[in-house]
């Protein structure tokens, strides 16, 4: 997932992001400040759309699902 916010169209926050979340297992997202942490959950819960790329839940991209179903 390639995602840049509409204010700076130019830099992007994050720059084809890719992970998995497994079912059952934590996971921690972590780094610096301003690293695009919580743009990812952002994006997850659908208050951002990426700019190219998808994000699924259960092989199903969430644009096909409803955000109060996400959230």
């Amino acid at each position: 997932v390639s995602f840049s916010y509409s204010s700076n169209k130019q830099k992007l926050v994050l720059d084809e992001f890719n992970a998995v979340f497994e079912k059952g297992k934590k996971t921690a997202i972590v780094g610096e400040s301003g690293c695009g942490k919580s743009t990812i959950i952002n994006l997850i819960m659908k208050f951002y759309s990426a700019n190219n790329g998808n994000i699924l839940i259960n092989n199903i991209d969430i644009d096909n699902l409803d955000c109060n179903d996400i959230r």
